[in-house]
């Protein structure tokens, strides 16, 4: 494992603009080893990623398909300012994604995607993009969330995966998300064309089988 990704996943914190900040946010540690295992093992070559934060699942995506020539594209608002669990305010987050992937000598491997996913999206459909795995960990409202789906569908391969994020109950039983990506987990496994494996209570990986 590249020693960028080992240290943040050991540590628990990184630094940034002067300051140390824990991990948060972001997907958890044991989740995060085991993608880098599954994709890994399961020959992924291109990957697309919704939400890139301070970089940990880039990382743990590019590490991988970085050594099999494959590619990373990420998708963030990359606001200016991010409030952090601590009380703090953390800010221009997104530059701290692009250290850690060049410090980890990935640069190569990984493009990064400022804006909003429902307009990013579409221009990479139209661009012809696909991929064997996708992970949607943006905006967790269920219209959101769909959209990103939507999208995602159309440029994930047979035989590929998309990873929900946030699946819990907690999430899905909180009215200012409608149901969040718990909604759109169950129109998936309602269509019949994926192959649904939840990995924790908080995370879902599904196998595309056929498209529409």
């Amino acid at each position: 494992m590249n020693p960028i990704l080992e240290r943040l996943l050991t540590d628990g914190w990184f630094e940034h603009d002067g300051a140390q900040w824990p991990l948060a946010h972001c997907t958890d540690v044991d989740i995060c080893r085991r993608y880098h295992e599954f994709i890994r093992e399961e020959s992924v070559h291109d990957v697309l990623e919704i939400g890139t934060l301070f970089g940990l699942t880039t990382l743990t995506f590019a590490d991988v398909v970085g050594r099999r020539g494959g590619h990373v594209d990420t998708i963030d608002l990359s606001r200016e300012v991010h409030p952090w669990p601590d009380g703090r305010e953390i800010r221009h987050i997104h530059d701290a994604a692009v250290r850690h992937v060049t410090q980890a000598g990935l640069a190569e491997v990984v493009t990064f995607h400022a804006g909003d996913s429902k307009a990013v999206l579409p221009s990479l459909l139209a661009a012809g993009h696909r991929y064997d795995f996708a992970l949607i960990d943006g905006d967790h409202k269920f219209p959101a969330v769909l959209l990103d789906f939507l999208s995602v569908d159309r440029m994930v391969r047979i035989g590929g995966y998309v990873a929900l994020d946030d699946v819990s109950s907690r999430l899905a039983m909180n009215e200012r998300f409608n149901g969040g990506p718990n909604r759109v987990l169950e129109a998936m496994f309602s269509s019949g064309r994926y192959e649904i494996t939840p990995w924790s209570p908080n995370v879902a990986v599904c196998r595309k089988l056929r498209d529409p």
